[in-house]
């Protein structure tokens, strides 16, 4: 609710003065095919994940902004830069956090330190405590490979505390990476990410040079441009010297057959 939002920042600044860092940690899991999803059910997911960070970070970047200092953190998963089985509804909402605090890097350099950290699975969370988990039955959803399966992934337990120390530290240095990524599932699934995007490139760069054409620098595109206004002025100039020339013929031709 936006309104309570505003009410928490004002009550904030009221007590200490001003706000000095915002850390967008809230959310909601679950895991549901996208064809078993409903539009309520994505609403209400975006709702908490994305929006509820939305109305928070909209709400502060003026007291930022005015103090010509802040620093803003959000907790966009693993989820929100890889995708899982029956995440139609978190990933979505995560990869849109993600790209909304990358737009924000951009836009807020000026006044505001921004940054995403996506965690993997950490136990200790209550990231499962209020999911909403249905399982298909679909025949041809069953037995769904994972998108990873192939690659070799790793055995390991994630500890909670290491991941909050790392982000307290992070915090306190003088500039933030753009993403924080913690824990080896989380580091081993955006490696993943990487590796599949170079794939697509190669395979999309067969295609790169029917899609665009290179026109060179501006320097050389500014002479390109002058040339073909100097090749329309030669066209028009030939153009008008041809029709004054047949014209002062034609005059010719009729005085020479007055003479006659």
């Amino acid at each position: 609710d936006i309104n309570s939002v505003r009410n928490a920042v004002q009550l904030g600044i009221e007590k200490f003065g001003k706000i000095d860092v915002l850390v967008n940690n809230a959310g909601i899991s679950t895991s549901i095919l996208a064809e078993d999803e409903t539009a309520e059910h994505m609403k209400q997911v975006l709702e908490v994940n994305y929006f509820g960070a939305f109305n928070t970070i909209n709400t502060l970047l003026p007291h930022f902004r005015a103090n010509k200092n802040g620093t803003i953190v959000n907790n966009t998963s693993m989820h929100g830069i890889s995708i899982r089985k029956y995440g139609s509804a978190y990933c979505t909402s995560k990869y849109a956090l993600e790209g909304f605090t990358g737009v924000l890097r951009l836009e807020t350099q000026n006044f505001c330190r921004v940054m995403a950290f996506e965690l993997g699975y950490f136990p200790g969370t209550d990231i499962g405590k209020n999911a909403n988990n249905i399982r298909t039955n679909v025949a041809n959803y069953k037995d769904i490979p994972g998108y990873y399966k192939s690659l070799k992934y790793p055995n390991c337990r994630n500890v909670l505390s290491g991941a909050i120390d790392a982000i307290i530290e992070t915090i306190g240095n003088e500039t933030l990476p753009r993403h924080l990524i913690l824990g080896e599932d989380s580091v081993f699934k955006a490696k993943s990410e990487v590796k599949i995007m170079q794939d697509d490139i190669k395979y999309s760069n067969r295609y790169t040079a029917k899609c665009s054409h290179k026109m060179g620098t501006p320097k050389n595109f500014r002479y390109f441009v002058n040339y073909l206004c100097y090749l329309k002025y030669r066209v028009l100039k030939n153009f008008v010297q041809g029709k004054t020339l047949e014209r002062y013929r034609m005059k010719q031709r009729k005085y020479k057959n007055l003479l006659k």
